[in-house]
């Protein structure tokens, strides 16, 4: 009997034949635990292999990084590195301070040495600067202004840009001071200084000045024969100190006479006109003088003028000889100088007057009224400027008219000598888009949303797109209204209204542009229309398909960083576990795609290369790779928040590939080409492995 007993083992058998089985191990099926943190793993205390002890069947698993610091693994309250630290009480979390809303240094103090977080600061120039709070930088190793500077307008070359006291394009320099208005008071002037002269003839020598001008000026002077309708018939560049003969002559086109003999200019026309044209690069000046009264609208002549470039029409009228007190300015049968309060006899030539006329029910401003006017002899552009801001859809008539400066000519006035009417019109076509519905701001209750709107303008149209959805029939469908002489030019009209639906997000997936839809939530609303001369207008509205339900307890008013207040408003903010969760189940899609095209990328994927001089010869090799295995183990993703971004880690599971190499040459040692005498061959085969691949991208504001 006492042969059948040992010392006792831990085997599951009663060795020393006591009755007992495994007695002296006394833990054995006691709960254990292997590993910390998140390699920890539970089980029960089972007899080793040669059964002289027990030992934990817990199987703990591999650790991961706790760092890099800063990421969403230093603040899960996790041991992932499985030493027993965790967080930030971990030393691969822990680094210098940074600007990140955490306590990089563990010092019980978040961002201490960037003294000037949440101070407020500015951003941006003159009518671009806006206001906000210092916040950390995108690096994370400084404070930067959060302030996005507002968008400047032009300033100059002329009008109330110059003289406005503002900064409107942003750069430092306000009004004269600013490049863009260097020669804003541009002006030239031209004199015919006369010598013999009668009534309608007359020998006259040419001079013109030019004040005000930045940089080089490009001056084109020329003597113009001008038919009895004021239409050129012929020119002459002159320069200064020229000699010219005039003739204001009612002569047939047949018979005007326009040349230069021995220096000297000779002008025998219905309308001999001294034009001096000047331009800077900046701006644009030009002076008229004649020997006789002569009235021209330069500007408006058919141009387009478009509300969404500013709706600014310029105005321009040539008036040498023409009595200042008799000066009348209409715009759609509207008196200019009497809706100002001028009065021509005491305020000609004059300006800049500036005010608000009426014109068709519409405030129109009327800015930079000049007149400038002199007798014959006197040096002045003898002209009529000024910029209509506001006139609206439609075409528009400028007409000018006045009378003859009584000095210029002497009665009795030969039969012969031509007589202007000085009366003159221009046009412009307004050119415009406005939307009525959505108005600016409007949240609508979801579903398809109702776009109406109107299209006018002087001139035909035929394409008006609505966020790049062409509507069908505009010229068809739009109304017209014949202009009624001074008093208004043509009106074409085109009504929108047409409804739009929500985008179909399976649709657009599918290939569907899906043009002329709205998203759910912000939407940017642009109308847009084109004339058969293709000019372009367009009107916007930002608006909200909604319904938007602010979550509970959030505030409805939000004051933005240049105080701006914002109603019906509210923030979201979510947590770095939200991201996690959020990254993580956006993309599981994302993770089948990367395989499946990881997968077509390799699988079959050829290539050739040549070994130079392989021996003898150069082997042309072909390398082909197949067998592609991609690891079951799921995705690692990665979520790193920082200010106005997150950067998103995806790390792809381990994947193999085998890759098979083949190719042959053949060559001469001697040298013989004719003959091979040395051959290489290679044909191998191999299985090459690739882990810790990463796919990286940013999601930012907006």
């Amino acid at each position: 009997k006492e042969a059948c007993k040992s010392s006792e083992h831990c085997d599951g058998f009663d060795n020393d034949n006591d009755g007992s089985i495994d007695e002296d191990f006394g833990n054995l099926g006691d709960a254990c635990s292997e590993g910390k943190g998140i390699c920890s793993d539970t089980g029960i205390y089972v007899c080793s292999a040669d059964g002289n002890s027990t030992e934990c069947n817990a199987n703990p698993s591999a650790p991961i990084s706790e760092s890099p610091p800063g990421g969403t693994r230093c603040g899960d309250e996790l041991d992932n590195d499985c030493d027993g630290l965790i967080d930030l009480n971990d030393p691969d979390c822990l680094e210098p301070e940074k600007c990140d809303g955490i306590d990089n240094d563990n010092n019980g103090q978040i961002d201490e040495t960037f003294t000037d977080l949440g101070d407020l600061c500015s951003a941006g120039n003159g009518a671009c600067e806006a206001f906000g709070v210092m916040v950390c930088s995108a690096d994370k190793t400084t404070t930067k202004c959060n302030a996005v500077p507002l968008s400047g307008s032009q300033e100059g070359p002329t009008g109330p840009s110059c003289s406005d006291g503002i900064d409107n394009d942003c750069d430092g320099a306000v009004d004269a001071n600013d490049p863009g208005c260097g020669s804003a008071d541009l002006i030239v002037t031209c004199t015919l200084k006369p010598g013999i002269c009668r009534n309608c003839v007359g020998w006259y020598q040419i001079d013109y000045e030019v004040f005000g001008a930045s940089g080089d000026v490009e001056i084109t002077a020329e003597l113009l024969a001008l038919d009895a309708d004021g239409q050129p018939v012929a020119t002459l560049p002159v320069q200064k100190g020229d000699a010219a003969k005039l003739g204001a002559i009612s002569y047939d086109d047949d018979c005007i006479v326009a040349e230069t003999i021995g220096g000297v200019h000779r002008v025998l026309a219905p309308i001999p006109l001294l034009r001096i044209l000047v331009d800077d690069g900046l701006n644009k000046a030009a002076a008229y003088c004649s020997n006789t009264p002569y009235l021209e609208v330069v500007q408006p002549s058919g141009q387009t003028i478009t509300e969404s470039e500013g709706d600014i029409t310029p105005v321009l009228a040539a008036v040498p000889l023409v009595d200042p007190s008799t000066l009348q300015i209409r715009v759609d049968g509207v008196d200019i100088v009497s809706g100002l309060g001028l009065n021509p006899a005491t305020d000609f030539p004059g300006g800049p007057f500036n005010g608000v006329v009426v014109i068709n029910a519409i405030p129109v401003n009327v800015i930079d009224l000049v007149v400038r006017m002199a007798p014959l002899g006197e040096a002045t552009s003898n002209t009529v400027t000024m910029n209509l801001a506001g006139l609206g859809c439609g075409g528009h008539i400028v007409r000018v008219e006045g009378d003859p400066d009584p000095d210029a000519l002497h009665k009795p006035i030969p039969k012969w000598c031509h007589l202007d009417d000085l009366t003159d019109n221009g046009v412009s076509f307004g050119f415009a888009v406005d939307i009525y519905t959505p108005f600016e701001g409007e949240v609508t209750d979801g579903g398809p949303t109702h776009v109406t709107g109107n299209v006018c303008h002087g001139e035909p149209f035929s394409e008006v797109l609505v966020n790049g959805l062409q509507l069908p029939n505009v010229a068809a469908e739009s109304s017209f209204t014949p202009g009624n002489g001074d008093l208004g030019g043509d009106k074409y009209s085109y009504d929108i209204d047409v409804m739009l639906p929500e985008t179909d997000f399976r649709a657009a997936l599918d290939g569907d542009p899906q043009v002329g839809s709205f998203l759910q939530g912000g939407n940017l609303l642009v109308v847009q229309a084109i004339d058969d001369n293709f000019n372009t207008t367009f009107d916007e509205r930002n608006f909200t398909v909604g319904p938007v339900i602010p979550p509970p307890g959030s505030s409805s008013v939000i004051a933005t960083s240049d105080g701006t207040v914002i109603n019906n408003a509210f923030t979201i903010a979510i947590s770095t576990q939200g991201l996690d969760d959020f990254f993580n189940s956006f993309t599981i899609i994302a993770r089948e795609f990367i395989k499946t095209k990881l997968e077509e990328t390799l699988e079959g994927f050829t290539t050739n290369k040549v070994l130079d001089n392989i021996g003898c010869c150069d082997v042309d090799l072909t390398i082909v790779l197949s067998q592609v295995n991609i690891a079951a183990e799921d995705f690692i993703v990665e979520v790193i928040p920082v200010e106005n971004q997150v950067t998103v880690r995806i790390i792809l599971p381990a994947y193999s590939f085998r890759v098979d190499l083949d190719g042959n040459c053949c060559g001469s040692l001697t040298g013989c080409g004719f003959f091979c005498t040395c051959a290489r061959h290679i044909d191998v085969g191999l299985r090459m492995s690739q882990e810790n691949t990463v796919v990286q991208f940013i999601v930012t504001e907006g």
